[in-house]
């Protein structure tokens, strides 16, 4: 007499069932043989692909979860620069802004703020000037939008403030902010 030729689930969770509730002594452990021989290798090398999969990610989340907290808590800028191509324009600009002439600081923001405008008018955008072209871009478009706009900010208030006094950690900071807009359009 052959026994049946299908899989009864509800034994099994019957089994497992007794084994959480009664212990081990409960469970008849001599109809794990009645078990065909390919369900019992089967269920053991599925068990042991489950357990090296959860090792293999938690292990990699833990990694990416230190790399967040060292990245958070870190002094380090988060964004490394790569080193600046050659282009005229640009070494003009940073041979103005590394002068100790605070005029040399005001015309080197001044010139970068001419190729801003040079590169937004590729978008061919609406506006009269600039700042309403800024202002009619999309962040998903334009990823450095902010630090255009600050960096713009500053070369108005040289440009329209007569008294405004411009110091070198302020101007280099300006032309960092430019350097990451002309990167992200691959202007240098």
């Amino acid at each position: 007499m052959s026994g049946p030729n299908f899989l009864n689930i509800e034994y099994f969770f019957g089994l497992i069932y007794k084994l959480f509730s009664q212990g081990l002594g409960s469970i008849d452990l001599a109809s794990w043989f009645y078990i065909p021989l390919w369900y019992r290798v089967l269920a053991v090398i599925l068990s042991l692909l489950f357990l090296v999969g959860i090792f293999f990610f938690s292990s990699k989340t833990l990694d990416l979860r230190r790399e967040e907290r060292l990245a958070f808590f870190s002094n380090e800028p988060f964004l490394e620069l790569a080193p600046i191509p050659k282009n005229d324009r640009w070494l003009k600009i940073e041979a103005e802004i590394n002068s100790d002439n605070v005029a040399s600081w005001k015309q080197a923001i001044m010139e970068a703020d001419k190729i801003l405008e040079e590169i937004v008018n590729t978008l061919n955008l609406p506006g009269d000037n600039l700042g309403e072209k800024l202002k009619r871009i999309e962040p998903s478009d334009f990823l450095t939008l902010d630090a255009a706009w600050e960096a713009h900010k500053v070369r108005n208030r040289i440009a329209h403030e007569a008294g405004y006094e411009l110091g070198q950690h302020e101007a280099r900071r300006v032309m960092r902010l430019y350097e990451k807009v002309f990167r992200e359009f691959k202007y240098i």
